[in-house]
């Protein structure tokens, strides 16, 4: 009667893993879907931003657009100076950078080059 007994409180608690599992499961999968097409949402907004920097504006701000300014101090690497750098540029743009226009010619450039590549001896 005893190993009867033990047997069915096995059973029952096999039983009971199973559906805790099968809910548990059913839970995570509902969570894992929604965190998914949330990841998607802001992909798209992302990238939707970002081609919205990359085409718009003067160069230099369209750059600063796409890097954080704010002092990150949960990254792992230090980009302070790289931030600082792009920021001063940005602020102060040197004159052999400030004659190029988004659409990849020099403003001191001839328009008779067949190079695709028209002033780029200006930019540096």
């Amino acid at each position: 009667e005893k190993a009867k007994q033990s047997r069915q409180r096995r059973e029952d608690k096999r039983v009971a893993a199973k559906d805790y599992l099968r809910e548990y499961y059913a839970r995570r999968d509902g969570v894992v879907a929604k965190k998914r097409e949330l990841n998607k949402q802001h992909e798209e907004r992302l990238q939707e931003q970002i081609e919205y920097n990359l085409s718009n504006g003067p160069v230099w701000d369209r750059i600063t657009n796409l890097i954080d300014v704010k002092a990150a101090a949960l990254r792992k690497q230090d980009t302070s100076r790289m931030r600082s750098v792009l920021l001063h540029v940005k602020n102060e743009t040197p004159e052999h950078l400030a004659r190029y226009n988004p659409h990849g010619v020099c403003a001191g450039a001839s328009s008779s080059s067949s190079s695709s590549f028209k002033g780029a001896s200006e930019l540096f």
